[in-house]
C-alpha cells in the first residue's frame, strides 16, 4: 500500500513538473512571438486586438440578406439561423448555373480580353428575367452603411459571414457589369462594380485570414471589368490601393494566430467538457494546446520575417512550410500542426496588388482625350520599374491597336485544391474604346 501512495505522489509529483515545464515554455515563446509581431506590424498588440469589438450585423447586411433571397441566393451566416429567409423562385435555377458563371468569371479573369468580357447566354437570361430583383440588391448594397456581418473575436467564436453567398452573388454581378459594359452602359456597370466592391469591403478588414482571401478573390473580376470601362470613376484608384492585401499580409497572418488561440482556448471549439473531462483539459490539454499555439505564432512570424529573402518567382510555398516544421525540436512536434500553412497567399497577394496597379494605369490610359493618348504611344517603348516589388518591371509597348502593358517576368499563382483563378498581369489599351 506504501509503495502505491509512494508512485502516485510521485506521479503527481512528475505531472506537476511537467506542467509548470511546459507554462515555462509557453510564456517564452509567448514573449518572444509578441516582441517578433510588434516588431513586424510596428503596433501595440492589445491596441489591433481592440479595434475588433464584437458587434451584430448592421441593418444594411440585413437589407441585403432580404434582397439576396428575392434574387435566389442565401447570404445568412450559417449561424443565424433565426434570420434565414426563404430563397426566391429563381434559387434552383442559379445554383444550377453556378458551375458555368463560375467558369466564365475564371477565363475573364485570367485573359482580361474583350473576348472574355461576354457572360454565357444562359446568365444573361436569369440576369433579364430577375432584373428588378438584381437592381434591388444593387440598391441595398449600395445604399447608406457598408453592409457589416456578425463579429465576436473577443470570445474567440469566429464568427464569419457567408462567404460562399458573398462568391456566388459577386460572381451574378460581374456578369451584369460585363453586360452594362458590352451595352456601353459604363456608368450602370460602374454602379454594380460598386455594389460589387462594398460587398466585401468588411472582409478586408475583418480579423480571420479566410474572409480576406475571399474579399481579395471576389475583386478580382471587378479590377479586370474596371479596364474595360470608360470614364472610370477616379474613387477606383483610391480604392485599390487601400484594400492591398499584400501589404496587410503579416496582420493577416497575426491575427489568424490570435483567432486560433481564442477559439481554442477560451472559445468552444472543442465544445464545453465537464466533469473529469474538464478538470483533465484544465490540467493537461489546455496547458500542451497553448504551448502548441504560441510555438506557432513565433514560428510564424519569424517565417514571414525571412520572406523577403525568397525568390518570388522560384517560390515553394509547401517547401517553405516545411522548412518551418523541421525547426521544431523533436520535443516540441505537438506544436507542428497549430503552424499554418498560409505562404501561397502570400504570392497570390501580390499577384493580385500588382493586378491591381495594372488596372489604375489602364483606368488612366482610358480617362484620356485622343490627343493625350497619342503621345504616349509616340513615347513607347519604355520600362516602368514597379514600386510594388523589387524586380519587378512594366513594360509598355504598342500594339497592333493600342498600348500593351505586361508584367516582365510573370509571378506564379501557386496551384491550390478547387483552383483559384490566377488574374492577369497584361493588357491592352484601345483609343477607340
Amino acid at each position: 500500500m506504501k509503495r502505491l501512495i509512494f508512485v502516485l505522489a510521485a506521479m503527481v509529483v512528475l505531472a506537476t513538473v511537467a506542467r509548470l515545464g511546459i507554462e515555462v515554455v509557453r510564456h517564452f515563446n509567448q514573449d518572444k512571438a509578441d516582441a517578433c509581431w510588434e516588431n513586424t506590424l510596428g503596433v501595440e498588440l492589445d491596441s489591433l486586438i481592440a479595434s475588433f469589438p464584437s458587434r451584430g450585423a448592421n441593418e444594411s447586411a440585413v437589407l441585403a440578406e432580404q434582397a439576396g433571397a428575392a434574387f435566389g441566393l442565401n447570404l445568412v451566416p450559417k449561424a443565424e439561423k433565426a434570420r434565414f429567409i426563404e430563397i426566391g423562385p429563381s434559387g434552383d435555377r442559379i445554383t444550377e448555373l453556378d458551375p458555368i458563371i463560375r467558369t466564365w468569371e475564371m477565363e475573364l479573369v485570367e485573359l482580361s480580353t474583350e473576348a472574355t468580357i461576354a457572360p454565357p447566354e444562359e446568365v444573361l437570361e436569369v440576369i433579364r428575367e430577375r432584373r428588378s430583383e438584381l437592381d434591388r440588391l444593387i440598391g441595398e448594397l449600395r445604399d447608406g452603411d457598408l453592409p457589416i456581418w456578425e463579429l465576436d473575436f473577443a470570445e474567440g467564436k469566429g464568427d464569419i459571414a457567408n462567404l460562399i453567398g458573398q462568391m456566388q452573388l459577386n460572381r451574378w454581378l460581374a456578369a451584369a457589369a460585363a453586360s452594362d459594359v458590352l451595352m456601353g452602359e459604363h456608368q450602370h456597370a460602374q454602379e454594380v462594380l460598386d455594389a460589387a466592391w462594398r460587398l466585401h469591403e468588411d472582409n478586408h478588414v475583418r480579423p480571420d485570414i479566410l474572409s480576406r482571401l475571399v474579399g481579395m478573390a471576389s475583386n478580382k473580376a471587378v479590377l479586370v471589368l474596371l479596364r474595360f470601362v470608360r470614364e472610370p470613376w477616379l474613387v477606383w484608384d483610391e480604392r485599390l490601393k487601400a484594400a492591398d492585401q499584400y501589404q496587410a499580409f503579416p496582420s493577416s497572418l497575426y491575427l489568424d494566430q490570435v483567432s486560433l488561440q481564442k477559439s481554442i482556448l477560451i472559445g468552444d471549439a472543442f465544445g464545453n467538457p465537464t466533469g473529469f473531462r474538464r478538470r483533465a483539459w484544465l490540467a493537461f490539454s489546455k496547458p500542451i494546446m497553448g504551448l502548441a499555439l504560441t510555438s506557432a505564432s513565433r514560428a510564424t512570424c519569424e517565417g514571414f520575417q525571412r520572406l523577403p529573402t525568397e525568390n518570388v518567382r522560384a517560390f515553394d510555398p509547401d517547401g517553405y512550410h516545411s522548412r518551418i516544421l523541421n525547426e521544431f525540436s523533436e520535443w516540441n512536434r505537438v506544436s507542428r500542426p497549430a503552424v499554418g500553412n498560409h505562404w501561397a497567399v502570400w504570392i497570390r497577394a501580390l499577384r493580385v496588388a500588382l493586378a491591381s496597379d495594372l488596372t489604375v494605369d489602364v483606368m488612366q490610359l482610358n480617362r484620356m482625350q485622343p490627343e493625350s493618348f497619342v503621345q504616349v504611344l509616340e513615347s513607347l517603348p519604355k520600362t516602368v520599374t514597379s514600386s510594388r516589388w523589387n524586380g519587378a518591371q512594366w513594360r509598355w509597348s504598342q500594339s497592333e491597336t493600342g498600348v500593351r502593358i505586361t508584367l516582365v517576368g510573370d509571378v506564379p499563382d501557386p496551384e491550390v485544391p478547387d483552383r483559384v483563378s490566377i488574374i492577369s498581369v497584361d493588357h491592352e489599351v484601345r483609343p477607340d474604346r
